[in-house]
């Protein structure tokens, strides 16, 4: 390895460096707009670091190391760090750690936090490999384990380290106090409280992967969910292979219909017609389609027709607090609206009909109309609300890819300038995205038009106790 030596960039040199690499080496949906960066810079709350050899008597980038950080702090958050392509698998990355190491700690600062994203969380053997190999790289190169496990807009992380010897009690603690206060400030209290936790005790932990397991790996349906394993009344399982939620099925490609003509007899489609005229459900072998439209209108965020999308979407982007109340109205339309409770208990007695295979239910991305079916469900065969949420939430784990494309596609669309993309990028995923507050109005209308939501399954829906006893019977393990 050559001679190489690391410095801070100035704010123009990590701007050039945004715009000739990390722009390249990080998607769409991960990378921050430079302005966002900027601003936090300006603020005195971002550094870079960039590594350099010198070659024909210039300074040659190698890597660099974008940071998050607080004045007066005793740590900074690793935000972006890459190798330069043609210099990878050379060495300089974990080279560059340690020196980064050696610059920062302790003269600046007390630990260097590093997220990375849990393996025992990955989407499929492929993206397992690949966190595995991440978390390799920083144990190799000097970063320590802390034992927090964090959890953050849909994603599971691990909390590394970079920081002098000690003792791992003292390091942990540390660690902890630094990286709560980081997260704390850099979302503001309100996205805090929705989108962070710390998987700290085994429930919490065991839960989410109980709710990870569910997930069902097709090319084209990145949605699509086994509620099989989640445990019901009296301790007992749901029954895998059963109860299938998803989105759409008009994007199924490849294999995939000849995996759900496999999977399931009957297919009960959420949305309204316009959705089912532009996107109709695919003939399955096999298979029965089923349409229950819980909503006849449109209904941005929750409905997809090509007219919602085009002249609804752009008002609401605009202002995210609107979208939000948009979309907790939705959901109180679930509770409130006769011909929504008429469907929904439709569905439940179709669940209650003997069926040779699975019942697939579905909207357009899972996660409003059918998102609130499988609610309904798991409250029937006895599920905790803890799990009945992180299996709602999960939704913004599988769909995070997905929203983040369909974000970028509506911001062309829409024309929008640069400046105005936080706040309509905030609009648009509080439309898109599953959020606790839209499913706790569901409940609190529950409880105001019924007393509970046990109230809305036996009065609104009309749903008997013999009934219920007669899903658990079917759909809970002995």
């Amino acid at each position: 390895m050559n001679a190489t030596h690391i410095r801070a960039l100035s704010r123009t040199e990590a701007h050039r460096v945004y715009r000739a690499h990390l722009k390249d080496d990080f998607p769409d949906d991960e990378r921050k707009p430079w302005y966002v960066i900027d601003q936090a810079w300006q603020a005195g709350k971002y550094l870079a670091y960039g590594l350099f050899r010198d070659k024909d008597g210039q300074k040659e980038l190698l890597a660099y190391a974008f940071f998050c950080m607080e004045p007066e702090r005793q740590a900074a958050l690793l935000d972006y760090y890459a190798v330069i392509p043609e210099e990878r698998d050379r060495g300089y990355g974990g080279h560059f750690l340690r020196e980064l190491r050696k610059a920062l700690v302790p003269e600046r600062y007390a630990l260097l936090l590093i997220e990375a994203e849990n393996p025992a969380f990955a989407q499929d053997e492929a993206d397992r490999t690949e966190r595995e190999r991440r978390v390799a790289f920083y144990l190799r190169s000097g970063a320590v384990d802390t034992g927090l496990r964090y959890w953050l807009y849909g994603v599971h992380y691990i909390i590394f380290a970079l920081a002098e010897d000690a003792e791992m009690s003292i390091l942990r603690a540390q660690a902890k106090d630094e990286s709560l206060w980081l997260y704390r400030h850099m979302l503001g209290e309100e996205r805090f409280a929705k989108w962070f936790a710390i998987e700290s005790n085994a429930e919490s932990w065991n839960t989410r992967k109980a709710v990870h397991r569910m997930r069902l790996h097709f090319e084209g349906m990145p949605n699509i969910r086994d509620l099989g394993g989640l445990i019901g009344a009296d301790g007992r399982a749901i029954r895998p292979g059963m109860l299938i939620r998803s989105g759409n099925l008009c994007d199924a490609k490849g294999g995939d219909l000849a995996r759900l003509a496999e999977l399931i007899d009957t297919a009960v489609d959420f949305r309204t017609p316009k959705e089912r005229e532009e996107k109709p459900d695919p003939p399955i072998d096999g298979v029965t389609n089923i349409h229950l439209p819980v909503i006849r209108t449109i209904s941005a965020g929750v409905t997809r027709e090509q007219k919602t999308d085009e002249q609804v979407f752009a008002q609401l982007a605009a202002d995210a607090e609107a979208a939000r109340h948009h979309m907790r109205c939705a959901y109180i339309e679930f509770v409130e609206e006769p011909e929504a409770r008429r469907q929904y208990a439709r569905f439940v007695r179709l669940l209650l009909e003997e069926h040779p295979r699975a019942v697939l239910w579905h909207c357009t991305a899972g996660k409003d109309r059918a998102g609130f079916a499988t609610v309904i469900v798991e409250k029937l065969l006895g599920v905790s609300d803890a799990d009945i949420l992180a299996d709602y939430l999960m939704t913004n784990t599988c769909m995070k890819e997905s929203y983040g494309q369909l974000i970028a596609t509506l911001r062309q669309l829409m024309r929008m300038p640069e400046a105005a993309q936080p706040g309509a990028d905030a609009g648009m995923w509080a439309m898109f995205s599953a959020d606790e507050a839209y499913l706790q109005a569901a409940y609190d209308t529950a409880d105001r038009l019924f007393g509970s939501f046990d109230g809305f399954l036996r009065e609104g829906l009309g749903i008997t106790q013999e009934e219920r006893e007669r899903l658990r019977e079917r759909y809970l393990e002995a």
